[in-house]
């Protein structure tokens, strides 16, 4: 295969930058969800909920967000620390979007109240596998979400489709997402409630085959499968474009498909 260019990837992926409207992009974007708050523990919570349903056509995606977190009101981390697994199902009731419904993302609400109880929110159950020195954030990501698993109690695929498990080896695209959204910025996207805790530099690239293609037609992407070492992979390509913040280019990345420029 040969060697990257990478002076000329980083030019092509800034020209596409520039073009961008990401203010735009954001109020299309299922992170508007979270924009739409104050609160950083509010923004925390509906992060997730919000990269969690992130997945099929986005219309319907962003739908099925308002719907999910409809009767959270203004302050939805204190309606999860005092709502109860009763409230919560009546007022999802008939809640269907996919591979979800009411009891997945009731089991989800029960496990975010419990965290937010007992943690006062996500980043201390994330910083307790925290490694500065580490390539990535597998290892915290994945004790976040064996946390929220356990206090979810539940074992419903549905509700483990929304928490997948990186410690499997998956690209976990929308946890990835969400850690985007918590650890760059805050810019015109990301919110950056995270950033003084964790590093850029360890993220890695929210990977689905759309981006695979892109990544693999820009020469930075030669494994078929799309998995966390993949995701990976093109983060460390990214890294020597921006050794600090090598995921500002998602989005650039993205619209190289969109606009059919790739």
């Amino acid at each position: 295969m040969p060697q990257t260019d990478y002076p000329a990837l980083l030019q092509r992926l800034q020209h596409a930058q520039e073009g961008l409207d990401l203010r735009a992009l954001r109020d299309r974007d299922p992170v508007s969800a979270p924009w739409r708050f104050e609160d950083p523990r509010d923004q925390e919570v509906i992060a997730l909920i919000a990269a969690t349903l992130a997945y099929g056509r986005v219309d319907l995606l962003r739908a099925a967000i308002e719907r999910a977190i409809a009767h959270l009101g203004p302050r939805p981390a204190e309606a999860l620390e005092h709502l109860s697994d009763a409230a919560h199902r009546r007022h999802l009731r008939g809640f269907v979007y996919r591979m979800t419904d009411a009891e997945d993302l009731a089991a989800l609400y029960r496990a975010l109240g419990a965290a937010l109880r007992e943690r006062g929110g996500l980043l201390p159950i994330f910083e307790d596998a925290l490694d500065p020195q580490a390539p990535d954030l597998r290892a915290p990501l994945t004790r976040l979400v064996h946390d929220l698993r356990r206090r979810g109690e539940s074992t419903r695929r549905g509700f483990y489709y929304l928490l997948a498990d990186p410690a499997r080896g998956g690209a976990c695209k929308r946890l990835n997402l969400y850690l985007r959204w918590m650890v760059r910025g805050p810019d015109a996207i990301d919110l950056g409630l995270w950033s003084h805790r964790v590093a850029p530099r360890q993220l890695v690239m929210p990977l689905d085959t759309h981006v695979q293609r892109i990544c693999r037609g820009l020469g930075i992407a030669t494994r078929k499968t799309a998995d966390w070492q993949l995701a990976a992979e093109i983060a460390g390509h990214l890294r020597r474009l921006d050794p600090e913040d090598p995921i500002r280019f998602d989005f650039a990345i993205c619209h190289l498909g969109i606009s059919g420029a790739w």
